[in-house]
C-alpha cells in the first residue's frame, strides 16, 4: 500500500473535551479527558457504553438515529475540543483555538432526525468536512464481538479480513503459482471420484456441474492456514479469554485496512523525523470481560504501550503492512474492574448519581491536590481501587480492622456487596483523610476511622470521621472483652491464631513497652509472662497480656478470626457506628 505523505506531522491528535446536549442521557454532561488513557467507570445504566456510542457515532457514521435524541424536538448539540500539536495545526487549516492554539473546538449539531451532522469550527462557524473529522480513526471494540466468526483467515469480516491481507501480501511478494501448494495429481484422483459420483444426480448431470479447483490461491490458502496455541490447538477451541485478547489489538490493523484510500492518505502524517504516523482513538467497552486479572493488567499495559509506540514488534508489522511507523494513539475504556485500572487517579472518570438523580460525571485529570499528598496516593493507589467503583467507602488504619469490619458488617445484617459499600485500608492515619478527600472528590461518599492516639482536634471539623475509644482497635477489642467479663473470648482467639496457643511466652520488653504505649497505670514487669497467666482477676495484668499479643500479631488473618470470634453485642461502638452511617449515606441520597 502506498500512502501519500501529509508533511504536517505531530506527536497526538486526542479528544480533550466534550460537552453534550439531547443526546440519550448524557444531556448536560461535559468532561475532560486524560490523553493517553482514560477508564470510565460507574454503576450499571448510568450511560458509560452511551458515551462510546457517541464517539461512534460522531467519527464513523453520519447521523444519530431516532433513539439517540433526548427530546425530539431538540437537536443534538455537541462540543468537542480535540488537541493538536504545533505541526499537526495543518489538518485544519487555521481553525484553532485563538486562546490556545494548540486546540481546535468544534461543533456537531444534527437538528432533526431526517437530517445529517454538520461539523463547524466553534469561533468562526465554519463548516469542517465529514472526512476530517474521520480522520481521528476512532475504532469501536465491543466486546460482545464473536472472535470465532474473526479469528480466521478465510473470513473477510472482522479481524479476519486483515488476516487474509496477510496471505495477500505474501502472495503479492511472491513469484508462485499454484502447483507450488498443490500435489494435483494426488487431487486429480479426488476430483475424478467426486464427480463420477455427482454426475449420477440429474440436476448435475443435465447443467454439467461439476467439482473443481478454486483458481483464487488466497482463497485456498486461507483454509488451509489456521490460528492454534502453543499445543498446537486451533484458536476457535482455545479459552475465549486468549481469543479476546488476540483480536483487540488486531482490530487497529483492521481498521487501517478498511480505509479508503483518501481517507488513509488524509489520517497519514509526517512528524519532525520523517515518519509516518496516524491517529488512533480506541474506544473499548468492558476489555476485561473473558479475561482473568493478569490478563487484564497485560492488556492495558500492552495497548498503552502500542499506542505510545513503545510497542517495537507491533510498530515493525505496522510498518512492514501499511508503510506506518507509529500511531498517534488514545484510549477510552469503560470497566467494571479494578485489576485493569493503571494506577493513577487522573486516568479515571467517573459516572454516577447525584441528587434528584442527575447523572454527575468526574473526571480525575480535573482534581488538583498538593504535590506531596498526590504522590503519597498514587504509591497506594493499586490498594484502593475497588473504591472507585463503590456507592460509599469505610477507610480504615491497618489490617486487623481492615479484615474485621466486613464481618462486624454481616453480624449487624448489612451485606456490604448488595449495598455497594467497600472497606478501604490506608496503611497509615496520616492517608486517611487524604484517601476520604480523593474519593469525595470522585462523588464517592466515605467514611474515616482513625485510632484515638492519631487523632487531631482539626478533625472534629470533617464530617464522617470517627475514632477509636482507646489508643487503637487492639485496645478496643480488649476492653470491650475484659469489661464485659469475655477473657475467654481473647484466649480463644490467640488458640486459634498462635500454634503456641496460651503457652504462649511474651518477654519482658514486649510486656514493658506496651505499658508505655496505652499508658497503663501498672509498674513495668521483670520477668516473662505466658498467656495462660492472664487472668480474670486481675484486670491490668490480664489487659497488658492480651494488648500485647494482638499488637505484636497484626495481621489480615488474626482480623478475621477477631471479627468471627466476637458476638453482636460484643463488637465495639465505633465500628457499629460506622458501619451503620455507610449504610445511612446511601439511604439519604435523593
Amino acid at each position: 500500500m502506498v500512502i501519500t505523505k501529509n508533511n504536517i506531522g505531530g506527536d497526538r491528535l486526542r479528544i480533550k473535551r466534550i460537552s453534550i446536549n439531547n443526546y440519550r442521557n448524557l444531556d448536560g454532561i461535559c468532561i475532560n479527558f486524560h490523553p493517553i488513557n482514560n477508564f470510565i467507570v460507574g454503576e450499571n445504566n448510568l450511560g458509560k457504553s452511551n458515551l462510546l456510542d457517541l464517539f461512534n457515532i460522531l467519527y464513523n457514521f453520519n447521523s444519530f438515529r431516532v433513539e439517540d435524541f433526548a427530546n425530539i424536538d431538540e437537536p443534538i448539540r455537541i462540543e468537542m475540543t480535540l488537541s493538536l500539536f504545533e505541526t499537526e495545526k495543518g489538518l485544519f487549516n487555521d481553525l484553532f483555538d485563538p486562546e490556545e492554539s494548540d486546540n481546535i473546538n468544534i461543533i456537531a449539531v444534527q437538528d432533526t432526525v431526517d437530517s445529517i451532522i454538520i461539523f463547524k469550527h466553534l469561533e468562526t462557524d465554519t463548516i469542517i468536512s465529514n472526512s476530517l473529522i474521520k480522520c481521528v480513526n476512532y475504532i469501536n471494540y465491543n466486546s460482545l464481538r464473536l472472535p470465532n466468526t474473526e479469528l480466521n483467515f478465510d473470513r473477510n469480516r472482522g479481524v479476519g479480513k486483515f488476516l487474509g491481507h496477510l496471505i495477500s501480501k505474501y502472495l503479492d511478494s511472491q513469484e508462485t503459482s499454484d502447483i507450488d501448494f498443490i500435489k494435483t495429481e494426488e487431487l486429480d484422483g479426488l476430483l475424478d471420484y467426486i464427480n463420477r459420483n455427482l454426475i449420477k444426480i440429474k440436476s448435475f448431470n443435465d447443467f454439467s456441474i461439476h467439482a473443481n479447483l478454486d483458481k483464487d490461491i488466497k482463497n485456498l490458502l486461507s483454509k488451509v492456514v489456521v490460528l492454534a496455541d502453543s499445543n498446537n490447538f486451533d484458536l476457535k477451541d482455545v479459552g475465549s479469554g486468549i481469543q479476546f485478547l488476540s483480536m483487540i489489538t488486531l482490530t487497529i490493523f483492521e481498521k487501517i485496512l478498511n480505509m479508503n484510500k483518501t481517507r488513509l492518505e488524509k489520517s497519514v502524517m509526517q512528524n519532525e523525523d520523517g515518519e509516518n504516523c496516524i491517529p488512533i482513538i480506541l474506544g473499548l467497552d468492558e476489555p476485561e470481560i473473558h479475561l482473568h486479572p493478569h490478563m487484564q493488567r497485560s492488556l492495558i499495559k500492552n495497548l498503552i504501550r502500542i499506542i505510545e509506540n513503545k510497542d517495537s514488534n507491533f510498530s515493525d508489522l505496522l510498518n512492514t503492512i501499511f508503510d506506518i511507523d507509529n500511531v498517534m494513539g488514545q484510549i477510552i475504556a469503560t470497566t467494571h474492574s479494578p485489576n485493569i485500572l493503571t494506577n493513577d487517579y487522573k486516568k479515571i472518570i467517573r459516572f454516577y448519581e447525584g441528587s434528584g438523580h442527575k447523572l454527575n460525571v468526574k473526571s480525575g485529570i480535573d482534581i488538583r491536590m498538593e504535590a506531596e499528598i498526590e504522590k503519597h496516593l498514587l504509591a497506594q493507589f493499586a490498594y484502593i481501587k475497588e473504591a472507585f467503583f463503590a456507592r460509599s467507602v469505610i477507610i480504615v488504619e491497618g489490617d486487623s480492622e481492615f479484615s474485621s469490619i466486613p464481618i462486624f458488617a454481616e453480624k449487624l445484617e448489612i451485606d456490604f456487596d448488595y449495598l455497594g459499600i467497600s472497606i478501604i485500608k490506608a496503611s497509615g492515619a496520616n492517608s486517611v483523610i487524604p484517601i476520604k478527600d480523593l474519593l469525595e472528590s470522585f462523588g464517592i461518599k466515605s467514611i474515616g476511622i482513625i485510632d484515638q492516639d492519631k487523632y487531631k482536634e482539626s478533625y472534629r471539623a470533617i464530617d464522617n470521621i470517627y475514632h477509636t475509644l482507646g489508643k487503637d482497635f487492639e485496645e478496643d477489642i480488649v476492653n470491650t472483652l475484659i469489661d464485659k467479663g469475655k477473657i475467654e473470648v481473647l484466649r480463644e482467639i490467640v488458640c486459634e491464631y498462635d500454634v503456641m496457643g496460651s503457652e504462649r511466652t511474651l518477654e519482658e520488653n514486649a510486656l514493658n513497652k506496651r505499658i508505655k504505649k496505652y499508658n497503663l497505670d501498672i509498674p513495668d514487669v521483670m520477668c516473662p509472662y505466658k498467656i495462660a497467666d492472664a487472668e480474670i482477676n486481675d484486670k491490668d495484668m490480664a489487659k497488658l497480656i492480651y494488648l500485647t499479643w494482638l499488637d505484636i500479631n497484626k495481621t489480615i488473618i488474626l482480623g478475621r478470626i477477631i471479627g468471627y470470634s466476637l458476638e453482636k453485642e460484643d463488637i465495639p461502638t465505633v465500628y457499629i457506628d460506622a458501619i451503620k452511617k455507610a449504610k445511612e449515606l446511601l439511604e439519604n441520597v435523593e
